[in-house]
């Protein structure tokens, strides 16, 4: 398992530069106030590849406060997601990290990044797992105790709202997938009794063993965070496997 998301999505990343070389790669990142999202593209542009970035984000108050508290974010556009400009088949990498929980009409924005995708071009997905015993804490604590678990793990303003429409789970994931025909390159899982995240305030991961003692483990505590490496395929007639 990876110390963090960035060392997978980098990983694939690097193997997918590889195989397109001299040719110019356009990524796109959304939700980058609540992620890693570098993912090496500075060692790769050292390296000489030819990489354009775009930054796109949920218009909300704490995104503003994020971007106004980072100058490596300048020249991110905000707004609706299901509006921003994002023009079809225009992208090698799409990386949501950590904005589906925090949006509503989560199929609709995720209909759009896959779309905004190439043929043969990966997106790079980041979700908290509502089925997870610190989703359920999110969804349900009160402010003062979701802000409580938020600034021990970010240095950026938050926390954002908690949404978790019913997509935001490895089962949502596995349906739209199955649907549209993408294919999985590879899945991980973060944080809970786990490891690849800070174990967040003392007392935190116990609560979540106790969320999922008391579902009877219908909660699991074994994650926070699940990591998807899908790739949309070049023939439309490809099977997810």
């Amino acid at each position: 398992m990876p110390a963090s998301a960035s060392d997978l999505f980098a990983r694939y990343l690097r193997d997918y530069a590889a195989d397109h070389l001299h040719q110019r790669l356009a990524i796109l990142h959304a939700g980058v106030t609540t992620a890693e999202h570098d993912l090496g593209t500075a060692v790769l542009r050292a390296e000489g590849a030819d990489i354009s970035v775009t930054l796109v984000d949920d218009d909300h108050p704490v995104t503003r406060a994020a971007l106004a508290a980072s100058p490596l974010l300048a020249g991110c556009a905000v707004g609706d997601l299901r509006m921003v400009p994002l023009p079809p088949r225009s992208q090698d990498i799409v990386s949501c990290a950590l904005v589906l929980d925090r949006i509503e009409h989560t199929e609709l924005v995720l209909d759009r990044l896959v779309a905004a995708l190439k043929p043969g071009g990966l997106l790079f997905l980041r979700i908290r797992d509502r089925d997870s015993a610190a989703g359920f804490f999110d969804r349900r604590a009160p402010g003062v105790m979701r802000a409580w678990v938020w600034r021990t793990r970010h240095s950026a303003p938050g926390p954002y709202p908690a949404i978790y429409e019913r997509i935001n789970s490895a089962r949502g994931i596995q349906s739209f997938a199955l649907v549209r025909g993408l294919v999985f390159a590879e899945r991980q899982a973060l944080g809970g009794t786990g490891n690849g995240l800070p174990r967040g305030p003392r007392g935190f991961l116990l609560l979540q063993r106790l969320i999922a003692w008391l579902s009877r483990d219908r909660i699991t505590a074994a994650h926070e965070e699940l990591l998807f490496v899908v790739r949309k395929p070049e023939n439309r007639f490809a099977r997810l496997i």
